[in-house]
């Protein structure tokens, strides 16, 4: 599970930039929790783009923007200060775990619960960390005990790469990432591979 997934799931809207290079909203289904069970919402979605304008104010909350704090992560970004500002300010890209009772956290658990629950072969949970978790200018904590708790309520297999990743050098940790892009290189997708393997070795091995 990609830890970022906790704010994508309760996104009603994806912003993209079309091919005129205009940003663009498209719409996605997306989950809430209605007494207690969880109940597809956007189903099927338009297919028509939007500009933020078209829509209500009270929508433009559930537009996924990349994170928080967007004006000023641009900027940081542009000054080429990222990764001094995020480790500055000690940013939280994902506060949404801080507390075991935040509403999107839930929804998010819900959903992993419900998957796991019906899943008919044993289940290992892995958490995909942010690359300001992987080069240490955010804290892990908080995802990492949400995550375990997690494991354990649903009573899966439980491995956390993050740890492993941890043991690169810094430098290492920082071609885990495209330069201006933060989706795994593949020396960032090896390193992953690295350290799941062993861990369903020890599974395999006691099955």
């Amino acid at each position: 599970v990609l830890v970022e997934n906790v704010r994508r799931v309760v996104a009603a809207y994806r912003s993209y930039v079309d091919e005129g290079g205009e940003l663009k909203l498209y719409a996605k289904p997306y989950y809430e929790i209605v007494d207690g069970e969880l109940a597809l919402r956007n189903v099927p979605p338009a297919r028509k783009p939007l500009t933020e304008e078209e829509l209500p104010e009270a929508e433009r909350k559930r537009i996924d923007r990349g994170g928080r704090l967007q004006t000023v992560r641009e900027l940081a970004g542009r000054l080429g200060l990222r990764e001094l500002a995020q480790k500055v300010t000690r940013y939280q890209p994902v506060p949404e775990y801080d507390s075991a009772g935040n509403p999107q956290w839930l929804l998010l658990k819900k959903i992993v619960l419900e998957w796991i629950k019906g899943h008919p072969k044993p289940v290992l949970l892995m958490p995909l960390p942010l690359s300001q978790h992987i080069e240490e200018t955010s804290d892990a904590r908080p995802y990492q005990e949400r995550f375990q708790e997690l494991a354990a309520e649903a009573g899966c297999h439980y491995h956390d790469p993050l740890p492993d990743l941890l043991r690169y050098t810094a430098a290492e940790r920082r071609q885990f990432r495209f330069p201006k892009d933060i989706h795994l290189t593949p020396s960032g997708h090896a390193a992953l591979a690295s350290s799941l393997q062993p861990a369903i070795e020890r599974l395999l091995s006691t099955n």
